[in-house]
């Protein structure tokens, strides 16, 4: 009879499609998804949900840092004119991903918490633009080996952000978090970017000092 049952409920599994969890991710459709700017995303921006390798975090100072040690989980197909990203993916049975977009290799993202992370270029710069944010209500389920659990998808919207979840970079909803913008508004999503280090900039006008006085001096 047990051996009956285990072969009912695999095929059950079989036939549905289920295994594991079901996570549905994304944001609400006809959202303002902007830039520093406040002009819309367009198609060239990445929209993943993951995590980073502990005992890494993601701050404003160890940005250079960030992509080596992000862990995708999945990736999220985005429309520009519905102002709408969101993706649907299966946790495998030993606590992956089946998306094509998972970091190869990762470890198993069971009871960990998620951050979805928006960016245009994995390499800080003037011209890139991220979103980094996370919610302790966005922590990755428990996988079901085998087979099926019969329960609903769990379901993580930018929408569903409270006061407290600040964004890491980026702003949501007038909440703003590390990175600069030229436009101030109160938006879903919008990403920050990046200014050149003071360095950089003390060795430019240093540079332009020296030729102006180069210029000026008798010939």
């Amino acid at each position: 009879m047990k051996t009956c049952t285990a072969t009912i409920l695999s095929l059950i599994c079989l036939i549905s499609g289920l295994r594991g969890q079901t996570l549905e991710w994304g944001s609400e459709v006809f959202s303002q998804i902007v830039d520093s700017k406040g002009a819309e995303l367009d198609n060239s921006y990445v929209f993943e949900v993951g995590l980073f390798a502990a005992p890494f975090v993601p701050t404003s100072v160890n940005t250079d840092d960030w992509f080596a040690n992000w862990l995708a989980f999945d990736r999220a197909d985005y429309s520009q004119t519905n102002g709408h990203f969101a993706s649907k993916v299966e946790m495998a049975d030993d606590g992956t991903s089946e998306s094509l977009f998972m970091t190869p290799g990762a470890p198993s993202f069971e009871g960990l918490e998620a951050y979805i992370w928006v960016r245009n270029s994995t390499t800080p710069s003037p011209t890139t633009e991220w979103f980094l944010v996370k919610s302790p209500a966005w922590v990755f389920p428990t996988a079901t080996a085998d087979c099926c659990d019969n329960t609903l998808p769990v379901q993580w919207s930018i929408a569903d952000l409270t006061p407290s979840d600040t964004p890491v970079w980026g702003s949501n909803m007038g909440r703003d978090g590390d990175g600069k913008q030229t436009q101030d508004g109160t938006y879903e999503l919008q990403t920050f970017t990046f200014v050149p280090e003071p360095s950089s900039s003390l060795l430019a006008l240093l540079s332009c000092t020296l030729l102006l006085t180069r210029r000026s001096r008798p010939q």
